[in-house]
């Protein structure tokens, strides 16, 4: 008996395709005559896909998210080593101090500002 070939959209795990695959052949071959029960298959498998979708989209966010968190914090370190280096170059000069001092304050606010831009608003916790 011939077989129906399912085309998805979207991509779906292999397995899970195979399964579905294999219930519509299985429902054709059987010459099921009850549209009623194609139809919520198909409504069961448009679901399925969209929340795979959905969490396809979840999972990207999630992904750069945390590619953001890891150049930021790499970032951060890389300031705070920059720091120790200038600070032990330095050592006890009160000319180079003063410098490095200077240097650190006229970054002040473009740092206060950064932070501040990126730390989310604390939500208190629902009792």
């Amino acid at each position: 008996m011939d077989s129906i070939e399912i085309k998805l959209s979207i991509g779906l795990d292999p397995s899970l395709c195979s399964l579905v695959q294999e219930g519509f052949n299985t429902l054709h071959r059987a010459n099921c005559a009850d549209k009623t029960a194609l139809d919520r298959i198909e409504q069961t498998l448009q679901q399925i896909l969209l929340k795979e979708n959905i969490m396809s989209q979840e999972l990207d966010a999630l992904i750069a998210e945390v590619t953001r968190n890891t150049t930021v914090e790499k970032s951060a370190l890389a300031a705070i080593q920059g720091l120790s280096a200038k600070l032990t170059e330095a050592g006890n000069d009160p000319v180079k101090l003063a410098k490095l001092r200077a240097d650190l304050a006229a970054n002040d606010d473009e740092l206060a500002a950064a932070v501040t831009a990126n730390t989310p608003v604390a939500t208190p916790p629902k009792a």
